[in-house]
């Protein structure tokens, strides 16, 4: 009777959760994994021999997750840290590393995926809310952080032997608001001008930086938008001619601005699915853009032509609240990541966990596929940049 009770409430829970999902013809839910604990982020390990997710929840549990059965996703280990807000990884000398970071510094060993193991954790430098990490085109590891007032780089390949060594630190320029701090980063090499670019989402708006000597970066383009107070997001085409922002207040839509000048001020395209949205994440794979929604949900919008973004696909794990928006709790689709070689994407849900899905004719992405540099977030770690 246990047993048979036991299997009428999964099925109901099921069956409860399937009904409440919504989405576009275009979008299949292919698995779904509950964890306890709100989520923070998660990174896809891009190995096609390595079908795993690395997901942090709120407690500072670090994940690992197994996607060999995407219909089927399991844990295969956990590892605590002593605090982090989000987390990257890397690749060293064949092995595989999780950085926790936070006002510390968490560096986990998941070459093997069912024993992830806790190597070393440091003070930071400065308190850390995003990190980024990246192979510069000198060959050099770098973990790029951001900082309450400044983003500093990190040597990766210090910090696996318990050392924090600081190899730049960068300041945006003042501003006259009253927000401080920077919320996100990216960096990428572009190919025709044979430059490694840092681009921050920062107080003031979002800048981008030539750091190709990391000694003396240079600023570039300056995007100062009188609805911006502070920058929350910013993921730039892998041309880097335009970049795709967040705002960081609630109902700001995704603007896209055009990065050939010095200074820029006005968004040449702009999106907004449903005004009461508040937008959180946002990842580029040409002409697709994916963006993470909370309550919203995800969106797949087709930036083709920048000047006139589209809604493409879109997911919605639960019904939208009927809550005021400003009265709102932080919830639904915090995170979306993509892997690059056979188009999985894993959105992280702050309620459900983590949700696997398919995109119709979106079998993965190759930038050279498409004409474009091939940029994103995923970094190759053995031949670096080209």
């Amino acid at each position: 009777m246990r047993i048979s009770l036991l299997s009428a409430w999964l099925f109901l829970s099921c069956l409860s959760l399937c009904q409440a999902q919504e989405s576009s013809r275009n979008v299949q839910v292919v698995g779904q994994l509950s964890l306890e604990g709100g989520f923070l982020a998660t990174v896809l390990d891009q190995d096609p021999n390595r079908p795993l997710a690395y997901t942090l929840d709120t407690l500072s549990v670090l994940h690992v997750v197994d996607l060999s059965d995407p219909a089927a996703p399991v844990v295969s280990s956990r590892v605590t840290a002593s605090g982090g807000h989000d987390l990257t990884t890397f690749v060293a000398e064949g092995r595989v590393f999780v950085i926790i970071a936070g006002n510390r510094l968490t560096v986990v060993d998941v070459s093997q995926a069912s024993q992830a193991v806790l190597l070393s954790e440091q003070l930071s430098p400065e308190p850390f809310s995003r990190v980024f990490a990246y192979k510069h085109s000198t060959g050099q590891r770098l973990l790029f952080g951001a900082g309450s007032s400044q983003a500093l780089a990190l040597d990766l390949s210090a910090l696996v032997t318990g050392t924090v060594s600081v190899e730049a630190s960068l300041s945006t320029p003042p501003h006259q608001g009253t927000l401080e701090g920077i919320g996100d980063l990216f960096a990428g090499f572009y190919p025709e001008t044979q430059e490694d670019r840092l681009y921050l989402a920062a107080a003031g708006g979002y800048f981008v930086y030539d750091i190709t000597n990391l000694e003396q970066p240079v600023l570039k383009t300056s995007v100062l938008s009188a609805a911006v107070q502070k920058g929350h997001a910013i993921a730039p085409t892998p041309d880097g001619a335009f970049a795709l922002t967040l705002a960081s207040y609630r109902t700001a839509p995704l603007r896209i601005f055009d990065l050939t000048g010095e200074r820029v001020r006005t968004a040449v395209g702009a999106w907004m699915e449903d005004w009461q949205s508040e937008l959180e994440d946002v990842r580029v794979r040409w002409p697709f853009a994916f963006v993470a929604g909370l309550e919203s949900g995800l969106y797949v919008i087709n930036i083709f032509d920048p000047a006139a973004p589209y809604t493409d696909a879109w997911f919605r794990p639960d019904p939208p609240s009927e809550t005021a928006p400003l009265l709102r709790q932080r919830q639904g689709v915090v995170s979306v990541n993509i892997r690059n070689h056979d188009g999985l994407i894993v959105a992280t849900d702050h309620t459900h966990g983590l949700w696997l899905l398919r995109l119709e004719a979106f079998g993965g992405w190759h930038g050279q596929n498409w004409g474009v540099p091939n940029v994103s977030e995923v970094q190759d770690w053995v031949n670096g940049p080209y």
